[in-house]
């Protein structure tokens, strides 16, 4: 079986980089007329630049020149004339001879001294403004200066006796004004030869350059839109000529050729086109040579594949960036420089399957096969069989979707039952207004904030990811880090500096906390999304919130029954506030190479509202730091003889008169050996009386952050969250190892 390569069309090659290439040329096309107007302009340009300014020059030159011989003239006869007076000291004949001076109007200012005195004897001023003296007026000379012509001349007596000198100022106001008439006429004259000369250049350039060329061009276009036939005239033997010459010769070859690939192809066609498989053959460019079957135009959504890249065919709608396309373009040379007898190991390689993105819903799944064409035991040619696979692999991602899609929902029901979506719709709120404080903390036109400031939004930061992991919200917890992290830079710039200069991390900051908004939003869709309830999702719980919230609020104050049962409504049982962290506390022992146990005890008491809405997150910090600092390593768990199952317990018991109290107890390595409340050992106080300890800042330091651990706000924001809603926590150790946390209403005695 022949094959033979035909050239492709543009309409069936646009994803070839020799295209990709043209249209970018094309996006920035400046036509070669407007080049040489471009350059011919700049060349006549300075040319007559240089032109005019000589000229002028020249012209001025000449009439200063013709200044200075006056003037050398006037001043040469008042040097002879002043012999006399000066001899004599005869100040009226001196006078006479300096008012003859005044019948010249180009004299604006002339003066006689005498040997040895700085002030002038006598001087002639011009009406005008004034000026200043020179500093010189006894070495004999003519000077030109921008605005006048100034001569000086030695009186010399009988026997060379010097008798004095003699000044005389000409004006240039008539030559300046003569030569400014002179400047606008060589100006005038100077652009018209230049416009003129750049007509010429840029008509002659029209005539013998760019219309042939648009000729050429426009021969070119016929021939790619398929026309036949096409001659350019030629006109001229010259360079132009010969391109147009060449251009005809090349255009009768491919329509020549094209007339023979098509007998030669339709053979090809007719058996191809009664094969189910999609085929095509490419040679070690990647180009498709020859016909193809009709399956194959239907997969490649082309009926003219010729010429175009397989490369294209396949991974066209992947960028180059994309493994699998990059491993096809790797094993494509690979395919034509191995021998035909090694043709399985390298098969072996190729891509065994695809699938095709076709535009619309329904995608194109293909098995692929390569196949061999040899000449003298080398690959010349490589045979694709593409078989559509689409309807066989539809079904049986579907079956998956169904599947996935049924395990989705009872995970989702399961939630739900536990209390998971009314837990979900209050953090959104309290993710709302914790952003609304860190916005409000960030304004646009502050430049630096104070520690506390930093304080504060790195704890809201801190507090909303440790929720946002409790709900797998991984996304949203990425984003928090991330924040943390600059945070955490401009919290030690502000502990060193007293105040950290936002700076770029100003937009940082203020784009994260929008984009972390963002994802609170589109957390919310989706919960309506999944929810039976739709929206109502949002506001139903065992009652309507907003009538809750008027009850509570109109019985506050009544210390009677009324107020009792309003606030019995507005708790929540204990079991609801944990219900996210015992799906969560094995997964988190699991990333720290844990094992722990989370067991809860009093489900049903009742957690008061104000504490049950930062219970979330008071929780999860404390579980969080029970695993990472508390419960040991199973190998380390084992060697103290302890279970090699941490556990980690969590009570509620009501307090009838403040509230509830809860309790957070684990079996770890206890206070003498957590990191986190190491430096309450550096001092006066001895770890074996310690206690009680309270959060402070300094407790909160981790020397390293984790995923679990933070970055030293955690204990701090848990005491800062129930302060606000009155309650206090306190930690002591237990005889054998483990900690214990107490959450319990401010003011109320342990228990």
């Amino acid at each position: 079986m022949s094959l033979t390569h035909s050239n492709p069309t543009p309409a069936d090659s646009s994803g070839t980089p020799a295209l990709k290439r043209s249209a970018e040329l094309s996006a920035r096309f400046v036509p070669i007329g407007l080049k040489f107007a471009v350059v011919s302009l700049l060349v006549v340009g300075i040319a007559t630049a240089v032109a005019f300014f000589q000229a002028t020059h020249r012209e001025r030159e000449r009439l200063i020149d013709a200044k200075r011989i006056a003037a050398d003239m006037v001043a040469d006869l008042l040097a002879q004339s002043l012999e006399a007076p000066l001899d004599f000291g005869d100040e009226d004949a001196l006078r006479k001879e300096i008012d003859h001076l005044r019948q010249n109007k180009d004299v604006t200012y002339a003066a006689v001294w005498r040997t040895g005195e700085a002030e002038p004897w006598l001087d002639l001023r011009a009406p005008g403004p004034s000026f200043a003296l020179p500093a010189d007026h006894t070495t004999p000379g003519t000077s030109a200066f921008a605005d006048r012509v100034q001569t000086i001349r030695s009186v010399v007596g009988r026997g060379n006796k010097p008798l004095g000198s003699a000044l005389i100022q000409f004006s240039l106001a008539r030559e300046n004004a003569e030569l400014a008439i002179a400047r606008r006429d060589i100006l005038l004259y100077c652009l018209a030869l230049a416009l003129g000369t750049t007509a010429l250049l840029i008509g002659v350039t029209r005539r013998q350059i760019v219309k042939p060329l648009e000729t050429l061009l426009g021969a070119a276009r016929s021939i790619e839109r398929g026309e036949r036939g096409v001659q350019v005239p030629v006109q001229d033997n010259d360079e132009i000529g010969r391109v147009a010459s060449a251009f005809n010769a090349m255009n009768a070859a491919i329509s020549d050729r094209e007339q023979r690939l098509a007998t030669a192809n339709k053979s090809l066609r007719e058996l191809f086109d009664h094969m189910r498989q999609g085929i095509v053959v490419f040679g070690p460019d990647g180009k498709v040579e020859g016909t193809h079957s009709r399956a194959a135009g239907e997969i490649f959504g082309g009926q003219r594949l010729e010429g175009r890249d397989a490369r294209e065919l396949l991974y066209g709608e992947f960028g180059h960036w994309d493994a699998e396309r990059r491993a096809f373009e790797e094993w494509l040379p690979l395919g034509f420089e191995a021998a035909s007898e090694h043709w399985s190991e390298v098969v072996a390689l190729a891509p065994q399957a695809l699938t095709l993105n076709t535009g619309t819903p329904e995608q194109r799944d293909l098995a692929l096969e390569f196949r061999p064409i040899a000449q003298q035991g080398k690959v010349s040619k490589i045979m694709l069989l593409a078989t559509d696979e689409s309807e066989r692999r539809r079904l049986e991602r579907e079956m998956e979707r169904q599947g996935a899609r049924h395990k989705s929902q009872i995970a989702l029901m399961r939630r739900l039952v536990a209390g998971g979506g009314q837990q979900f719709v209050a953090f959104l709120e309290r993710a709302r207004r914790r952003f609304d404080r860190a916005a409000a903390l960030l304004p646009e036109d502050r430049d630096g904030l104070d520690l506390p400031s930093i304080g504060e939004v790195f704890q809201i930061v801190h507090t909303l990811r440790a929720e946002a992991m409790t709900f797998e919200l991984s996304e949203l917890g990425q984003v928090l880090n991330r924040l943390e992290e600059h945070l955490s830079e401009l919290r030690e710039e502000a502990r060193l500096t007293g105040r950290a200069v936002l700076g770029r991390n100003q937009a940082e900051l203020r784009s994260g906390i929008a984009f972390a908004r963002a994802l609170i939003e589109e957390s919310e869709e989706l919960f309506v999304e999944a929810s039976p309830a739709g929206r109502a999702a949002l506001e139903t719980m065992a009652v309507q919130k907003s009538d809750l919230a008027a009850l509570v609020e109109l019985s506050r104050g009544r210390n009677d029954e009324i107020e009792a049962v309003a606030l019995r409504l507005a708790s929540r049982p204990f079991g609801e506030c944990v219900a996210s962290l015992l799906e969560q506390a094995s997964s988190w022992a699991e990333k720290a190479n844990k094992r722990v146990r989370l067991e809860v005890d009093g489900r049903e008491a009742p957690v008061p509202p104000a504490l049950a809405d930062v219970l979330g997150g008071v929780l999860a910090h404390l579980v969080r730091n029970a695993i990472a600092h508390g419960i040991e390593p199973v190998p380390e768990r084992i060697s103290l003889g302890k279970p090699a199952v941490g556990s980690i317990e969590l009570s509620c018991r009501p307090d009838p008169a403040r509230g509830a109290v809860l309790v957070i107890d684990d079996d770890g390595r206890g206070i003498a050996q957590n990191p986190v409340f190491a430096t309450a050992a550096e001092g006066a106080l001895s770890l074996r009386n310690l206690k009680d300890v309270s959060f402070g800042t300094s407790l909160s330091s981790v020397p390293e952050p984790t995923e679990l651990a933070g970055r030293g706000v955690g204990l701090t924001a848990v005491e800062e969250d129930l302060a606000r809603v009155g309650y206090a926590v306190s930690v002591a150790t237990r005889d054998g190892g483990g900690t214990r946390f107490e959450i319990r209403p401010r003011g109320a005695g342990r228990g």
